[in-house]
């Protein structure tokens, strides 16, 4: 079970007003999609799932939904529970913009 994941090759949709952002993730065709905290660097997206994740890999698709529309993917390249330092700094870095320049945290 995975709660982390790094996706590539974002392709939009529908592109999200901020770096982060909550939506409902999916990463296999056949399992339900799972609510997620993503964050945006430099044309790529870190994943958290609320709840671990049975076998996302590397290679597959991951699809960011709004209710049920697609706003984009990419394509996992890493996961691991590992992730949970750098995702804390990430997501902790955002808010901390985001209320310096007037936006509504996550």
């Amino acid at each position: 079970m995975v709660r982390e994941i790094k996706a590539e090759e974002i392709n939009w949709l529908l592109k999200p007003d901020s770096l982060a952002f909550r939506a409902v993730v999916k990463v296999r065709s056949m399992m339900a999609a799972a609510s997620a905290s993503i964050a945006l660097r430099d044309e790529r997206a870190l994943i958290v799932f609320d709840e671990p994740q049975w076998a996302p890999a590397p290679g597959q698709s991951a699809v960011f939904y709004d209710g049920d529309t697609v706003i984009g993917g990419g394509t996992i390249t890493e996961f691991a529970e590992g992730l949970q330092a750098e995702s804390n700094s990430i997501f902790s870095a955002l808010r901390s913009t985001e209320k310096r320049a007037g936006v509504s945290p996550m």
